[in-house]
């Protein structure tokens, strides 16, 4: 009897203790079926799994690749691959049982991939030609095991084994491609691939890595009432907290999978969601299977909602993982001073948050619609766990409007084939399922009542039309010329509305429209001899610095220092400071309302000791460069209609906007594409297609040498790149700070710095401007804003 081997050696950076290839053949199989939903597309998938997950790496049986493994003899590259071995294998044993077409070619499909990213599913045309490559190495392969296939079989609990050892018939194989290509084909074949390639991809990861494999806790359906129970009561917290909880017992919870829960900031809307979430759960039985996801746009505000879950949760049973581009591993669990458990530790913990091994998650944008619209096997092993889950996505509106119809369908589909429950919070209510619906789904035969959300806050108009904290007063008929715009802006608008008596906002929408704002500001409250201190924040400065400076500023507010901000878009949303007035730039009249929402914050919302506090919009004439030639327009023709709008038309305004922008000017055509690849199967176009974040294609990724800590990551990335130092410690001691001291910078203001990597400049000290950040003065300043979300 011989002795075959799943993995062995050095696995993902660490060497292992050699792992028996029928156990892990049978692990795999445990794992992904514990796992698979019973209320997943309709059906019991599990037959269908076990036999995707018993042949996947049927391969491995081959001296080739036991060779390869044990470094015991020689190999042939080609004939080590065991992917391709088991996908015919198994497709053959569909194809003479009389399988339907569309398990033939899902399980050959998935097999085939699962080492690496889905590609087009019109890829696998030619791959049973006879005279073609892979038929000789399917040949070759069999031969090197025919004299194991008895206790192949036996190991595999496969007595018909050797009837399926042998490659597809060129015509078999082709009209089952066909018939599922051309004639079966539907959306709900792409959620069914994700949904097995990604239990089968995570089980697979899980055990070869012997990662614990996470246990539901259930969850306290009460913690959040005890949590806010320690606080000072709130009436209008309290009336749309149990406003929205009061939905659970008059909605069918059972059909109803998609809710929107629109409010104005300051009612808590973060902690309203969780509490509905919890409740839902303990309603809903099946859901207790799946998870809590709450997704936001920005890297600081997925700290702050992890910081305020942690609180909710503390001493109570729940794991909570916040995955995003900086996330520590090692950011939970006890201390542990045994070496080589730390090792073993930081591999699993580092599998657990890749594969969300938790009750609740706090993710980005990115991370989860990549995952639901992609094809990268990275973050596909995440996708199982949108089955059962209650999906949270936080500050909507900031997704980009040409991409709301396919994330809005898709999102549909998610409730429909997975069991998904779908939360979309928002202050300024885009209208996501009624693009969904006119712009694709209605194309798929569904009615429009099919695919609304549930409004949660049934009153919310009313909430809306109750708030008095703040208004918009347009100043777009001051001139402000075309030279010395700033001083100009200062002497016209600033110096007749500010006195030093009052903190103060400014947002504009170019980087550097902000540095020369921010000095000539700088420069007016110094020479009137103020103590008003004066920052400036925008994606110019290192994420790291960011992060200190509105803690600092924060510290200014609540001290009645009465600081003065100068800032980009990257104050819009989700940061929590509160000043007493504001400046902003003419812009979309949703980003307008958003930074609207950091003034007189903090107030009674219907009785605020002082109403109305201001936002004046004045025009530098740059919307039209960053926004586009429609956008400045609905914006300046949504400003024209009165001489100041107070926060409870904001609603209406905002409403109106979206859907003047939606029905008039975008270009959904992204939208549509990605939908119909989706469909189609064309994975390999996902990635051009569907970008939570734009490429630029004029920006350049720069690490700034900015302080101490930076010089000593530079040095550690050179020894990691130079292979002195291992991936693992890089990114257990390195990573997080390497990524804060990054930036996006116009190409035009990089041609002269070094190369830190391929993809990676480097800026020397003398190049950052601590205040203002990246001094760029190396071209014209006429490059545009680059608005980098979390990735």
């Amino acid at each position: 009897m011989k002795t075959f081997y799943s993995h062995a050696g050095n696995f993902k950076g660490r060497e292992i203790t050699p792992k028996l290839l029928r156990d892990h053949t049978f692990g795999v199989n445990q794992k992904a079926l514990d796992q698979i939903s019973p209320a997943a597309f309709g059906q019991d998938l599990s037959d269908f799994f076990s036999q995707i997950g018993l042949y996947h790496d049927l391969g491995k049986y081959t001296p080739h690749f036991q060779n390869y493994l044990l470094k015991s003899g020689g190999f042939n590259p080609k004939l080590k691959r065991h992917a391709m071995f088991g996908a015919f294998v198994l497709c053959q044993k569909f194809l003479q049982n009389g399988g339907s077409a569309t398990e033939t070619m899902i399980a050959f499909y998935i097999i085939r991939h699962h080492h690496a990213d889905l590609s087009n599913f019109s890829d696998i045309k030619t791959l049973a030609d006879e005279g073609g490559d892979e038929i000789e190495i399917f040949q070759q392969q069999l031969k090197s095991l025919a004299n194991d296939v008895p206790q192949i079989a036996a190991e595999m609990g496969e007595n018909s084994l050797p009837k399926w050892l042998s490659f597809p018939d060129e015509r078999a194989f082709g009209n089952a491609r066909k018939q599922f290509y051309k004639e079966e084909r539907s959306i709900r074949h792409y959620f069914e691939i994700n949904y097995l390639f990604s239990l089968l991809i995570e089980a697979d990861k899980l055990d070869a890595s012997e990662t614990p494999v996470h246990r539901r806790n259930r969850l306290d359906s009460v913690a959040v009432g005890q949590f806010i129970a320690n606080f000072k009561e709130n009436e209008l917290r309290n009336r749309v907290r149990r406003d929205v909880i009061g939905q659970l017992e008059k909605l069918d919870l059972e059909k109803t999978r998609l809710f929107t829960l629109t409010a104005p900031t300051g009612v808590g809307k973060t902690l309203t969601a969780l509490d509905f979430a919890l409740q839902l759960r303990e309603k809903v039985p099946a859901l207790g299977r799946g998870q809590i996801v709450y997704a936001l746009p920005f890297i600081n505000i997925i700290e702050q909602g992890f910081d305020v879950y942690k609180k909710v949760f503390k001493d109570k049973d729940a794991e909570i993982f916040a995955h995003y581009q900086y996330a520590d591993v090692f950011g939970t669990g006890k201390p542990n001073h045994d070496p080589e458990a730390e090792e073993r530790d930081y591999h699993q913990k580092s599998m657990a948050l890749d594969t969300w091994q938790s009750d609740i998650v706090i993710t980005s944008f990115v991370q989860l619609l990549h995952t639901l619209i992609g094809c990268r096997n990275k973050l596909l092993k995440k996708f199982n766990h949108f089955a059962d889950s209650i999906l949270i996505l936080d500050e909507v509106q900031t997704l980009r409007l040409d991409l709301l119809p396919v994330v809005g369908a898709a999102l549909y589909y998610l409730t429909r084939f997975l069991n998904t429950r779908v939360v979309l919070m928002t202050a300024t209510k885009p209208e996501i399922m009624r693009l969904a619906f006119e712009k694709i789904l209605s194309k798929e035969g569904f009615n429009l009542e099919d695919c609304l959300a549930e409004e949660l806050l049934e009153d919310f108009e009313n909430v809306f039309a109750s708030y008095k904290r703040t208004k918009i007063v347009p100043l777009l008929d001051v001139d402000l010329g075309k030279d010395e715009v700033e001083q100009t802006f200062l002497d016209k608008i600033f110096a007749g509305k500010w006195s030093q008596d009052k903190s103060c906002l400014v947002v504009v929408n170019k980087v550097n429209r902000s540095i020369a704002l921010f000095r000539a500001l700088k420069n007016f409250v110094t020479e009137k001899g103020l103590p008003n201190p004066v920052y400036c924040l925008s994606t110019n400065i290192v994420p790291v610095h960011r992060l200190e400076r509105i803690e600092k500023i924060r510290e200014d507010l609540e001290a009645g220092r009465k600081p003065i901000l100068v800032a980009t878009q990257v104050v819009e949303a989700g940061v929590d400071l509160d000043f007493d007035m504001g400046f902003r730039d003419l812009g979309p009249i949703d980003s307008i309302v958003q930074v609207a929402g950091r003034i007189n914050r903090q107030a009674n919302p219907l009785a605020p000791e002082i109403e109305h506090k201001p936002l004046f919009v004045m025009d530098f004439k740059d919307c039209e460069r960053i926004y586009g030639k429609i956008t400045d327009w609905q914006a300046r023709h949504a400003l024209s209609r009165t001489t100041e709008f107070f926060e409870s038309d904001y609603l209406k305004i905002v409403t109106a906007y979206f859907r003047e922008t939606s029905d008039s000017g975008a270009n959904y055509g992204k939208s549509i594409e990605t939908f119909a690849a989706m469909k189609e199967l064309r994975y390999s176009d996902l990635d051009e297609k569907f970008q939570v974040i734009e490429d630029s294609q004029h920006a350049r990724s720069v690490f700034v040498l900015c302080d101490d800590r930076a010089h000593e990551v530079k040095a550690a990335f050179d020894r990691w790149q130079s292979r002195e130092l291992g991936k693992e410690e890089f990114e257990k001691e390195f990573k997080k700070d390497f990524h804060q001291r990054i930036i996006a910078v116009p190409m035009w203001y990089t041609e002269h710095l070094d190369a830190l990597s391929k993809d990676i400049k480097i800026a020397p000290s003398k190049k950052y401007d601590f205040e203002t950040g990246y001094i760029r003065d190396q071209a014209d300043s006429s490059g545009k804003h680059t608005f980098t979300l979390c990735l």
